[in-house]
């Protein structure tokens, strides 16, 4: 099987090619989950339904503790500063796990009630577009926990570290490869992250007549929600950075065209900081071009 592969060039200065964004192309803003204590996994009789009746935004039917979601209403809130609400519309996409899901809800519910125009909803939409980094064996879940809790927290830093090396040191710390935890590697991971921008960048591509006529013209945003590993490497790369997306925190591209088998395409990346200002900002205009491995 072919697997998808990208070069990206880091650009000096302003943009090399002197032309308007492609309309059909749409801003990807990537966000991860909101802070949890993550029931989902610690506890099996937690239910997580949005479609049930007396479903509400809280910490009692979300998988998000109160940090968690003011992290998922902070990212809302920078999303709506840089949404043209008359010239954009909206598709959320989550990684199905509980916590992402939740996180996506809040975001949908503080766009909508400002305006903001959805093509879809978090409370109906099929969640199997992304998924976590898979452990090996789910009965190793409760330690692994515990472990990456104690490594982090014995050094404040330690939460800004990459979770490539973050994870092989608490693999370490409980005698074991990185490999025997998880499923895949960090160059698989990136692989598919990568593999996500391009197919969201063509997005345009796969819609139907019945879409196409709903956007009017309009530009699409898709909010993404997802976790620390997907682009941890993808941001190494790009932004030269060490640091990991933080909870509620916004990576947006803003690519110039669509990505094409042996074509250039530029896109402007932007880290923005938390809105309490935990990191600075970060800007970058990269060139990807996009092959396809023998």
């Amino acid at each position: 099987m072919k697997t998808a592969n990208y070069e990206n060039q880091i650009l000096s200065g302003e943009s090399q090619v002197e032309k308007e964004r492609n309309p059909q192309v749409p801003i990807i803003d990537i966000v991860r989950h909101g802070r949890t204590d993550y029931k989902e996994l610690k506890d099996p009789n937690f239910n997580f339904d949005s479609k049930a009746e007396d479903f509400t935004l809280d910490t009692e039917h979300l998988d998000l503790n109160e940090d968690g979601i003011a992290d998922a209403e902070g990212a809302a809130r920078q999303l709506l500063a840089t949404i043209d609400k008359d010239n954009e519309v909206v598709i959320l996409v989550t990684s199905p796990n509980f916590r992402a899901h939740s996180t996506a809800l809040v975001i949908e519910d503080v766009l909508v009630s400002n305006g903001v125009t959805l093509l879809n909803s978090g409370r109906t939409m099929e969640t199997s577009q992304l998924r976590q980094i898979n452990i090996a064996n789910k009965e190793d879940l409760p330690e692994w926990i515990a472990a990456d809790k104690k490594y982090r927290e014995e050094d404040p830093m330690r939460f800004k570290g990459s979770p490539d090396k973050m994870h092989k040191a608490i693999a370490a710390s409980l005698g074991k490869e990185l490999k025997e935890v998880f499923t895949e590697d960090y160059g698989e991971i990136n692989t598919r992250f990568e593999d996500y921008l391009r197919h969201m960048t063509n997005i345009y591509d796969y819609l139907n007549e019945k879409t196409k006529q709903q956007l009017a013209g309009k530009i699409i945003r898709i909010v993404t929600l997802t976790h620390e590993e997907l682009p941890a490497k993808f941001m190494q790369a790009t932004l030269g950075t060490e640091e990991n997306l933080k909870n509620g925190q916004i990576l947006e591209l803003r690519p110039q065209d669509k990505i094409r088998k042996d074509t250039e395409s530029e896109a402007e990346v932007v880290l923005y900081p938390k809105p309490e200002g935990e990191s600075e900002s970060s800007e970058v205009t990269v060139s990807r071009k996009f092959t396809l491995a023998s």
